[in-house]
């Protein structure tokens, strides 16, 4: 019975990988860190409203662009060391590098730009959107892995659970802004949620990192031994 014989997820420049995995997983951490350093400012009263808002903007912005730099940079040297189904992935993930730094412009191109109503939580709706700019291409990408049979069964499990999770985590801030704005707008649970769902909007690069991780660590370069009839 011929069996598949399983190749890693990225047979050159391998280090680009962990340079993903690293870049997505500092995104998370660094916008989190960051944003709470600035909050705590206003509640402190160290910065007016105003202040913050272009704090907030300037480091996003500069945020954004460095890992944006760096996602399409590490994105690039995996399609050049990938092949068949597994780079074509790679090419659908390029796209999320657009992510990071539209977190920045998002309020100026969805509400300036593309004049798209912003029902009184337009930060929240231009993170979500962020999100799914980011989220979405990797989703995508992360399926197209599932479904290599080069890639060791479990990895691919185990990716597609990560998949759906960092989806869910992507629109779950959309879903409750409607809820607390149109369907429950005096529903104290609504509180709560919000304030969780400004949580998990972090938690996409750390999703993302550990879809990578996943597969990047589980379909290890296979050691060249001389196998045994038996």
């Amino acid at each position: 019975m011929k069996t598949q014989v399983k190749e890693p997820l990225i047979l050159k420049n391998r280090w680009a990988v962990p340079g993903l995995i690293i870049t997505f997983a500092l995104f998370g951490l660094v916008s989190f860190i960051g944003q709470r350093i600035l909050s705590a400012s206003v509640m402190k009263n160290q910065m007016d409203i105003d202040v913050f808002q272009r704090a907030i903007y300037n480091f996003n912005l500069v945020l954004g662009i460095i890992i944006s730099i760096a996602l399409a940079f590490f994105f690039a040297a995996a399609i050049r060391g990938s092949v068949g189904g597994r780079r074509a992935g790679f090419i659908i993930g390029l796209f999320s590098a657009a992510g990071p730094v539209f977190v920045a412009l998002s309020t100026t191109i969805l509400f300036k730009i593309l004049q798209l109503p912003s029902m009184g939580a337009g930060s929240v709706i231009a993170s979500a959107a962020s999100a799914l700019l980011l989220i979405l291409p990797c989703f995508i990408m992360f399926l197209v892995f599932v479904f290599s049979r080069k890639l060791k069964l479990a990895s691919r499990l185990l990716v597609l659970v990560v998949a759906i999770v960092s989806l869910l985590v992507a629109i779950f801030p959309t879903v409750i802004t409607v809820l607390a704005l149109v369907v429950m707008p005096n529903n104290p649970m609504m509180g709560p949620l919000m304030n969780l769902s400004s949580y998990l909007i972090h938690a996409r690069g750390l999703l993302v990192a550990l879809g990578f991780a996943i597969v990047y660590f589980m379909n290890p370069v296979p050691k060249t031994s001389t196998s045994s009839a038996s």
